[in-house]
C-alpha cells in the first residue's frame, strides 16, 4: 500500500467525496476516483470501466497514471468482451474482487499477457456495486512494486463505493431510462427496447438478423426447486445472451417477458448468427437439470440485395418477428431444446420450383416447405406442417411457452485494453 498515514487516508478520501459533489459527468467522476485510488494504493496505473449486460462488454471510461503502449486518458472505444476475460466474468456475476500477479502459475493468461503488454507485474479489479447490479469495475495495475494485498482491496472498495454512490446521484435523472428500457430481474433490455432497437434497424440497409429464445423447463425448475431457483435459471440465460451479443458487436440482448429472450443483431447475416446461437444454446442444456432453450432465427438480407418483394417484406419489424417465432414453434414441436431457422427467400423459390427437401439452419428440421409464407401477412403464418401459427412477442402467450402472456420488466466492435493486439480485454 502507498506509504501514507491513516489520517492522510482519511483527508484522501474526504477530499474526494468534496470533488465529487461538484462533477456534472460520469467520467469526471470516474476520473477522480482513478486518481485517488493511485495515490492511497501506490498503483501504477488506474482504470474505470462501465459493465454493459445487454452487449456483455466493459466499455473504459478513464485511464490515469502512466499508461501502457495504445492507451489513452479518455478513450472513446476501448471495448472488452466480459467472456473473453475469466476474471471480468467473477466481476460481473459473483460482485467479487480480485488480484492476480503475473508470476502466479494458476493465473489466467489472457490477463497475464495483458499485463505484461501493458508493461505492469500485478493486477487489482474491484466492482463498482450500484444498487443490487454492478455497474463498472476499478482497475488497477502495478509495474515494479509486489501484489496488492488484502487490506489493499478494502482501500479499492471504498474507493469503489464512493464512485458508486456519486454516480448514483449523478445518474438519478436517468434512472426513467432505466424503468423504461432495462428488465429488472435480468439486466438486459426489455421488450420496450427490443421493439425499439428492431424498428430503427429495420431502417437501415445492412443485413438484420433476429433470435426469440424460449427457456425450456423453466416450470419444471420452478416445481422442484420453487420460484427463486427459476429466477436464477433466467439470469443464467439472459448471461448466455449477453454472451451472443458480446460475439456479435452491435447486437442487443433483450427480455421479452416471462422467458422469452429476444436478440438483434444488426450487421449480421442469418449464417454468422446461428452458428454463435447454436453453441449457446447446446450450453444451456448443462444450467439446471430437465432445462435448456429453444431458439427461432430469422433474417433479412441486405435492403440493396435485388429489391425483390419478398426481400423488402422480411424487413417489416412485425413480419421478422413472427418468422423468428415460427422456427422458434418449430423447435419446441420437436422436442425443445434446439435450434431452427426460419425459410429465406431463396429457399422459398427453390421450393416453389419443385426442388427437393433442403437442411434450415443449425436445428434438426430437414422437412421441405410446402406452403409459400406471405411475408406480408400480419395476422398468421405456416410452420412446415402447414399449422397456423398465431405467433410473435407482440401478440401474447403462444402454445408451447412455458410462462402466459407477456408482461414487459419494469424497468461496436471491441477493442484490446491500450490497443494492445491481443485476444480480449
Amino acid at each position: 500500500m502507498s506509504r501514507m498515514c491513516e489520517a492522510e487516508r482519511y483527508h484522501v478520501l474526504a477530499d474526494l467525496f468534496n470533488a465529487m459533489e461538484g462533477s456534472h459527468t460520469v467520467e469526471d467522476l470516474a476520473y477522480l476516483g482513478a486518481s485517488a485510488a493511485q495515490r492511497l494504493l501506490g498503483a501504477t496505473s488506474v482504470s474505470v470501466s462501465r459493465y454493459d449486460a445487454e452487449a456483455g462488454q466493459v466499455r473504459t471510461l478513464v485511464n490515469v497514471g502512466q499508461l501502457g503502449p495504445g492507451e489513452q486518458a479518455r478513450p472513446d472505444d476501448e471495448v472488452y468482451r466480459v467472456t473473453d476475460f475469466p476474471y471480468l466474468l467473477q466481476v460481473a456475476e459473483r460482485q467479487d474482487a480480485w488480484e492476480l500477479h503475473a508470476d502466479d502459475p494458476d493465473a489466467d493468461q489472457a490477463e497475464v499477457a495483458l499485463l505484461r503488454a501493458l508493461g505492469k507485474q500485478a493486477a487489482l479489479g474491484c466492482p463498482i456495486i450500484l444498487g443490487t447490479r454492478v455497474w463498472g469495475e476499478l482497475y488497477l495495475t502495478r509495474a515494479g512494486r509486489g501484489r496488492f494485498l488484502p487490506r489493499e482491496l478494502a482501500v479499492a472498495r471504498m474507493v469503489a463505493q464512493a464512485i458508486a454512490m456519486c454516480t448514483g446521484r449523478l445518474l438519478g435523472r436517468d434512472k426513467l431510462r432505466d424503468l423504461v428500457y432495462v428488465d429488472a430481474l435480468t439486466g438486459l433490455g426489455n421488450r420496450r427496447l427490443a421493439d425499439e432497437t428492431l424498428a430503427a434497424a429495420c431502417e437501415q440497409p445492412g443485413p438484420l438478423t433476429v433470435a426469440i429464445w424460449d427457456v425450456d423447463g423453466l416450470k419444471v425448475v420452478n416445481d422442484r426447486e420453487g420460484h427463486l431457483a427459476g429466477d436464477l435459471l433466467l439470469r443464467a440465460v439472459a448471461l448466455l445472451l449477453s454472451e451472443a451479443a458480446s460475439r456479435l458487436p452491435g447486437a442487443v440482448a433483450t427480455r421479452l417477458g416471462g422467458d422469452e429472450f429476444c436478440l438483434i443483431a444488426p450487421d449480421w447475416s442469418g449464417t454468422a448468427a446461428a452458428d454463435v446461437l447454436d453453441d449457446l444454446v447446446r450450453r444451456a442444456t448443462e444450467l439446471a437439470p430437465g432445462a435448456g432453450v429453444s431458439s427461432g432465427v430469422a433474417s433479412a438480407p441486405p435492403a440493396t440485395d435485388g429489391g425483390s418483394p419478398d426481400a423488402a417484406a422480411m424487413r417489416d419489424p412485425k413480419t421478422l418477428l413472427r418468422r423468428a417465432d415460427a422456427a422458434l414453434y418449430r423447435a419446441k414441436r420437436a422436442g425443445g431444446r434446439r435450434q431452427e431457422v426460419a425459410f429465406e427467400p431463396a429457399r422459398l423459390a427453390d421450393q416453389r420450383e419443385g426442388a427437393g427437401p433442403r437442411r434450415y439452419g443449425a436445428g434438426t428440421n430437414t422437412t421441405p416447405a410446402t406452403v409459400p409464407i406471405d411475408y406480408a401477412a400480419h395476422e398468421e403464418v405456416h410452420d412446415v406442417d402447414d399449422q397456423p401459427v398465431h405467433a410473435g412477442p407482440l401478440d401474447g402467450h403462444r402454445p408451447g411457452t412455458e410462462r402466459g402472456p407477456h408482461v414487459p420488466g419494469p424497468g461496436g466492435g471491441h477493442a484490446d485494453r491500450g490497443g494492445v493486439p491481443l485476444p480480449g480485454r
